[in-house]
């Protein structure tokens, strides 16, 4: 109860600072919208992405238990370790020949 009294007295001081008869909901700005529907499909990627790189693990622990589930996602883990480990030296071997030619 101790942790919620402040929260409830700091809500009460902004409530009582919004004048009578306001909008309390802000009006939409200019470009709002665009930047509503970039986060909309930003978001909607990433969650189809989690979503699409997770089913594999879904259909292993359903189809061939836990125990096959844990070595599965060993495996990945250490096949996308080394592409992880790998890929910041070839950038920067590519940079190297690039700015030397």
């Amino acid at each position: 109860m101790g942790a919620i009294a402040p929260i409830v007295v700091r809500h009460d001081r902004c409530v009582d600072d919004v004048p009578a008869g306001s909008q309390r909901r802000p009006r939409n700005a200019e470009g709002t919208g665009a930047m509503v529907r970039f986060a909309m499909y930003t978001y909607g990627r990433y969650s189809v992405n989690y979503f699409t790189r997770n089913t594999d693990n879904l259909l292993v622990g359903w189809r061939f238990g836990a125990p096959a589930l844990g070595f599965y996602k060993k495996a990945y883990d250490l096949f996308s370790l080394r592409r992880a480990n790998l890929s910041p030296p070839r950038q920067w071997l590519r940079s190297r020949v690039e700015a030397a030619s």
